[in-house]
C-alpha cells in the first residue's frame, strides 16, 4: 500500500502524501482519518477538494495536524513555524491493526544537510498515532543523540478542528491563565473565565493551561475532548476576515468553520540535555451526548 516509505508530515497522521496521493488511515469504511467522524478536522480540512488547497511538497498544509518544530511562530529568515511541517518523513512502522481494532503508525524525522541550515543540531522525531472508532492519539517523542551538545526548542500541534459555525463554539480550560495576546501587539493579560469564544480575529498564547480542554457545538451538535500531557502552553487561532487573505491557500469562505486549539510548548522553550528524549501526548475524544 505505502509505495514510498518516505511521506511529508505537515498533515499529523490524519492525510499523508504518499507517492504524491493522499493516504488515510482508516478504521472502517465509514470511519477513517479522511473525514474522522467529520468532527477533528483531522483528515484535514484541506484536502484537494478544497478550492485553494496546494499540495507541492513545499508550502505548508493549512489543516489537519501540523507539526511545528524547532520554533513556533516567526524564525528571523528561516521557515516559519519550523521545518518539520513541510519535511519528509520515514514510514518507520506502516498503519496495521491493533488488537483492540484500533489502527497505529509510526513515523520518523532526523536531521539532514537541510534542516541543519536552518538548525545546527542531530535530532530525531518520533511520532506514533492511534487511530480509533471515537478518539485519535497522537504521541511524540523528541530524541537529543549528542554526547555532549544541547539543545532548546519549541514543539506544538497546530490541530485545526471543523465547525458549523466558530461563533457558536466554546473551548473550556483557561480559568486564571496569563495569555499573550499576538493582535494587541503582544500584550499580556489574564483569562477571568474558564470558557472563551472565537468571535474576532484570535491569535493568543495561553500559558500553564488545563490538561484537558472541551470544544463544545463542534461538527454534528457534538463535543471533543482535547487531553494534553507535556504541552503546558495552548494557542487558539482563528485568521477571521481581518487576515484570511495573507494566507493564499486558504478560501475567504472557510475561516467561519475552524479554529485551531493548539497543545505545545512554546512560552518557553525546552532544554534537551545531550542523549535524552523528551515525551509529549494529545488525545482527542468525541463525546456523545
Amino acid at each position: 500500500m505505502l509505495h514510498n516509505r518516505r511521506i511529508t508530515c505537515s498533515v499529523v497522521t490524519s492525510l499523508y502524501r504518499v507517492a504524491r496521493r493522499p493516504y488515510a488511515l482508516q478504521v472502517a469504511p465509514s470511519i477513517s482519518c479522511l473525514n474522522c467522524l467529520t468532527l477533528f478536522r483531522l483528515a484535514s480540512r484541506r484536502t484537494r477538494h478544497d478550492k485553494k488547497a496546494v499540495f507541492d511538497d513545499k508550502t505548508p498544509i493549512l489543516g489537519g495536524v501540523p507539526i511545528v518544530f524547532p520554533h513556533f511562530a516567526d524564525w528571523e529568515e528561516k521557515p516559519f513555524h519550523g521545518f518539520a511541517r513541510v519535511c519528509r518523513w520515514l514510514v518507520e512502522k506502516p498503519p496495521s491493526k491493533t488488537e483492540n481494532g484500533d489502527v497505529r503508525a509510526v513515523l520518523k524525522l532526523m536531521d539532514t544537510a537541510w534542516t541543519r541550515q536552518f538548525w545546527d543540531y542531530t535530532f530525531s522525531l518520533t511520532l506514533e498515532v492511534v487511530l480509533g472508532q471515537n478518539h485519535l492519539v497522537t504521541d511524540i517523542s523528541v530524541h537529543n543523540p549528542s554526547p555532549k551538545q544541547s539543545f532548546a526548542f519549541d514543539l506544538l500541534l497546530h490541530t485545526y478542528f471543523l465547525l458549523p459555525d466558530v461563533t457558536k463554539c466554546e473551548i473550556s480550560g483557561f480559568k486564571g491563565c496569563s495569555y499573550v495576546d499576538k493582535t494587541q501587539n503582544f500584550q499580556e493579560f489574564t483569562q477571568n473565565t474558564d470558557v472563551i469564544t472565537v468571535r474576532k480575529y484570535t491569535d493568543n498564547i495561553y500559558k500553564d493551561t488545563a490538561e484537558t480542554h472541551v470544544i463544545s457545538n463542534a461538527s454534528g451538535g457534538k463535543s471533543i475532548k482535547l487531553v494534553k500531557s507535556n504541552y503546558p502552553d495552548t494557542v487558539v487561532w482563528n485568521p477571521w476576515a481581518d487576515t484570511v487573505k495573507n494566507f493564499p491557500d486558504l478560501d475567504e469562505s472557510e475561516y467561519p468553520h475552524f479554529f485551531c486549539v493548539e497543545a505545545g510548548n512554546v512560552a518557553k522553550p525546552v532544554l534537551l540535555a545531550p542523549g535524552k528524549t523528551f515525551k509529549a501526548s494529545q488525545v482527542l475524544h468525541v463525546i456523545d451526548k
